[in-house]
């Protein structure tokens, strides 16, 4: 295959129906089919497991030198590019209990509302 029809193919492939996608805020994870698996992981994590008394929230950093709209510079850092995500998870044993990505949610005009005194 060439490289110029790969990226043909690669920029419009989508896997999820933009029919079906929420009208609130344009998600970014759910465009690329991350939103669902994550929500049914997350889903499926706090099933598993009930959190007790000793919990911590952290942020993860995962490492992505691809064209992500949402991806993070931190020059800083070894990592200079990667998707920062919030995670609650069990302080004494470590187990995930709960993950957001962050996807930087472009603001919208409506959200602002003005009020007169």
């Amino acid at each position: 295959m060439s490289r110029d029809r790969f990226q043909l193919i690669s920029s419009n492939l989508h896997f999820n129906d933009n029919e079906a996608m929420p009208d609130a805020p344009r998600d970014a994870l759910y465009k690329v089919g991350l939103r669902p698996v994550l929500h049914y992981l997350v889903e499926k994590w706090k099933e598993m497991y009930s959190l007790g008394e000793y919990i911590s929230i952290y942020e993860g950093m995962l490492k992505w030198r691809g064209r992500l709209h949402f991806r993070v510079y931190t020059k800083d850092k070894p990592t200079k590019y990667s998707i920062k995500s919030y995670i609650l998870a069990v302080s004494k044993t470590g187990y995930c209990w709960n993950v957001d990505i962050y996807h930087k949610q472009k603001k919208n005009e409506r959200n602002y509302s003005v009020t007169s005194h």
